[in-house]
């Protein structure tokens, strides 16, 4: 049993977004023994080059870092994917921390495209990369036993 001041249970994080077809079962070790999943990259329609992805990272017992991305390589669809983006990334911070934190997102970040904040000791953070042809946005939940250091 993994408790919640631990981390995140690796099988129950990664089918948090199943429903979605967003889930990342595979959690092993990398060559520098940081655990790690990655999901498949879930198109946002049939026509859209625009994907979302989760990655975990942690330690063989628990996951300590979740990242939500959103690539959008069509620039004229940007705000329908940023809004899928925000749902989900709700729903992602309910299942991982609490409905009130979810609910503090949509309400305080949702809209931002860098934004950061600590609920309980767990740091949450928005990053969004813009260039000429493409927007990647990324959700990062970092719990406070994770021990890496970096961006991930």
């Amino acid at each position: 049993m993994i408790f919640f001041d631990e981390g995140w249970s690796p099988q129950e994080a990664g089918n948090y977004l199943e429903e979605f077809d967003i889930s990342a079962p595979d959690y092993h070790p990398s060559h520098d023994q940081v655990w790690w999943a990655t999901s498949n990259y879930r198109k946002l329609g049939d026509n859209t080059l625009n994907t979302l992805s989760l990655r975990l990272y942690g330690n063989t017992r628990v996951v300590t870092r979740m990242k939500l991305s959103l690539a959008i390589w069509n620039l004229a669809e940007r705000k329908d994917a940023e809004v899928i983006f925000a749902e989900i990334g709700q729903l992602l911070i309910a299942r991982a921390i609490d409905p009130d934190v979810a609910r503090k997102f949509a309400e305080t970040g949702v809209g931002k495209s860098d934004y950061s904040w600590t609920e309980n000791g767990l740091r949450l953070s928005i990053e969004t990369e813009n260039n000429t042809s493409s927007l990647s946005k990324h959700l990062r939940i970092q719990h406070s036993q994770d021990t890496q250091q970096g961006d991930f």
